[in-house]
């Protein structure tokens, strides 16, 4: 019994899933349009920094935008942005985000639509 639960616990810790510990947020999946903008962004509201992996994935699961070190100071903000292109698959997206470090009960996390790169967003999904 003892060498399964060993094999196991070496499974999980060499697989090929997030850092140990992690967590993982996503948005909805939303439809945009050529030339729209898409945030994903992160508030942090404790009172350590954190560091988070943001991506922006497409419906076919392909990655659009790959940060793997966004930081978030206590207390502040960050985001990072993509303007969709004409692919159609590229059109349905959503925002995943996994916290590398820090605390995942301080992650706010969520995405913004801005279309045509509008000052203001048209759409805000949260994350969860």
């Amino acid at each position: 019994m003892l060498k399964h639960i060993i094999a196991v616990v070496a499974l999980a810790v060499l697989g090929g899933g997030p850092a140990w510990g992690a967590k993982v947020f996503t948005t909805a999946l939303v439809q945009g349009d050529t030339g729209d903008s898409v945030n994903c962004g992160v508030s942090n509201a404790g009172k350590k920094d954190l560091l988070v992996a943001v991506q922006l994935v497409n419906g076919g699961g392909a990655l659009l935008l790959d940060n793997s070190g966004l930081t978030v100071v206590a207390g502040g903000a960050n985001r990072d942005q993509q303007t969709l292109n004409a692919n159609p698959v590229n059109h349905f997206v959503f925002c995943r985000f996994t916290v590398l470090e820090g605390s995942a009960k301080d992650v706010r996390a969520s995405l913004c639509l801005r279309p045509g790169g509008a000052e203001r967003c048209a759409l805000s999904l949260d994350a969860r």
